[in-house]
This record gives structure tokens, sequence and C-alpha cells, in this order.
């Protein structure tokens, strides 16, 4: 095999193990969106089980409101009031940390994605690179075999 032969060659397998590399990579970084995701997904679930537990412990205080005005006669209106209020608020908070946990999540999921798209793109360069320098060095390794623009 001529020296020229084994340049071009050699610089082909190493294109092709760039672009093998950052196909790897590229499916790690979409691996690590879909952990992001399913990590926002987790959370927002968190969220919506906190704002449920609010509702319960309301429905707890105000049977427990009920049940001492009924032995005590008073009137449980300002008392009622202000656990509704407190719940809401406490609901609230829990829905709208569990939006914000989805949409961070999605948000990651594209930088990780982007990220991917990134280093496959950078491999293909990197490999395109590769070939150039390989057919450079045959070039000079064999000056009267391969011309600018001609292949002989």
């Amino acid at each position: 095999m001529s020296s020229m032969a084994l340049t071009v060659g050699m610089s082909a397998i190493s294109a092709a193990g760039k672009i093998k590399a950052g196909r790897a990579q590229q499916k790690l970084y979409d691996k690590k969106a879909s952990q992001a995701l399913l990590k926002g997904d987790i959370e927002a679930a968190q969220y919506a089980q906190m704002g449920a537990d609010v509702l319960t412990r309301l429905n707890e205080n105000l049977a427990a409101l009920i049940a001492n005005s009924a032995v005590g006669g008073g009137s449980i209106s300002a008392l009622a009031k202000h656990s509704e209020a407190e719940a809401s608020r406490e609901y609230a908070t829990a829905a709208d940390n569990a939006i914000l946990a989805k949409e961070d999540a999605k948000s990651q999921a594209e930088q990780y994605r982007m990220a991917g798209d990134a280093a496959m793109q950078s491999a293909r360069i990197g490999a395109v690179g590769t070939l150039f320098g390989g057919f450079s060095k045959a070039r000079q390794l064999s000056p009267g075999v391969i011309k600018p623009g001609v292949i002989t």
C-alpha cells in the first residue's frame, strides 16, 4: 500500500471516528434533555400534591371551626375567611411553582438539545478538516499524483 493511500485511509478512519464521537455526545445530551423534562414533571407533580395538601388542611380547619362553633355557639366567619385566604395563597403558589418547574425543565432540555446539535456540527466540521488535511498530506507525499482540481 502506498503512503498516499495509507494517509488518505487513516484520515478517513479518523474522520469517521470524529463523527461517531459527535453522535455519542449528541445522544448523551438528548438523554440529559429527557431527564430534565422528567425531573420537571416530577417537581410539578410534587407541587400539585402540595396544592392538594393545602386544600385538605383547609377542609380540616373548616371542619374543626364548624365543630367548635357548634359547641360554643360563636361565629366562625372571620376565622373561616382567614383560613380560606391563606389556603388560596398557598394553593396559588404551589400551582405557580408547578408551572415554573415545567417551563424551567423545557428550557433546560432545549439547551441540552442545542448543545447536542452543536457537538454534532463540530464533529462534522472536524471530520471534514481531517479529510482535507489527509488529502493535503497525501498530495505532499506524492506531488505528481494529486494535482489541484485533477485526480489522476
